[in-house]
């Protein structure tokens, strides 16, 4: 993402140097030009630079072609929103709570430490685990869910925890499947209804259902403080980004050689007779 962002800068450094230096010269042609009128008024053209004129009609022209060819990239890229890709690490919202972390001091400095190792907020994650076992390692639920974070036991089998009944092994895994829900999602109300009812059963973009916003409820209820909400840059916004990039190093070539290549192929500037 700055690899990309920091190219095109200086791809736009360069293209404002060389429009910068044709406008430069067109004027600089001119002046020489307005200073040479009077002798060519008395047809004492001899006394002309030899190619002013014509230089100036050349450089009118490619400051032309490089006008459109500027047009041409505006036009392109205006409805480009490159702004997204940075926008989605602001900040959603703050989200707080009134609630009170009420589990042994060892269960929740371990929790903390899990929190802190897969950058979830930490009283979030408390409060996930507050919700699914009250701190009860041994916790069983009425669909076989285990342990102080309460996974389903082929779901801690994926997590890599043999034991969904010691408390380490479950909460390294739950932390780890709350990380795999943010990452999926990007929304912190998002991963607590997936965390709750499976991934499979919320759709983005859709109203969540009534067991989910209960659910969220219930996890803000024993939410002990604050914590901010950030969106992730998702893979399909970092190719989109990158795609966009690429376009636009493409565009600025193009300014930069098309006005040169035809100036090239219309020969050398125009002279005037001599009298």
């Amino acid at each position: 993402l700055y690899v990309f962002t920091f190219l095109v800068m200086g791809a736009f450094i360069f293209l404002a140097l060389y429009v910068t230096m044709v406008y430069i010269e067109f004027y600089v042609s001119a002046s020489l030009c307005t200073v040479t009128v009077p002798f060519a008024a008395w047809r004492m053209t001899q006394f002309l630079p030899e190619g002013s004129v014509g230089h100036m009609i050349s450089c009118g022209l490619k400051l032309l072609l490089l006008s459109i060819m500027i047009g041409f990239c505006v036009t392109c890229i205006k409805d480009a929103q490159p702004q997204e890709i940075f926008q989605a690490t602001t900040t959603q919202g703050v989200t707080s709570g009134t609630g009170q972390t009420i589990g042994p001091a060892d269960l929740v400095a371990m929790a903390d430490e899990k929190a802190d190792k897969y950058g979830i907020p930490k009283n979030l994650f408390e409060a996930i685990i507050q919700t699914e076992s009250s701190w009860n390692p041994q916790a069983v639920s009425p669909v076989g869910a285990q342990g102080l974070g309460q996974l389903m036991p082929d779901t801690a089998a994926e997590l890599g925890c043999s034991d969904p009944f010691d408390p380490e092994q479950n909460l390294e895994a739950s932390a780890k499947y709350v990380k795999q829900l943010y990452d999926m999602f990007g929304d912190w109300d998002l991963v607590l209804a997936a965390y709750n009812g499976g991934p499979g059963a919320i759709s983005p973009g859709s109203p969540l259902p009534d067991w989910a916003t209960d659910y969220i409820n219930h996890v803000k209820s024993n939410l002990d403080g604050t914590y901010v909400s950030h969106s992730p840059i998702t893979a399909e916004q970092l190719t989109k980004y990158i795609r966009l990039c690429l376009a636009i190093f493409g565009l600025i070539f193009l300014t930069w050689k098309v006005p040169r290549s035809i100036m090239q192929h219309l020969g050398g500037p125009i002279e005037l007779p001599r009298t």
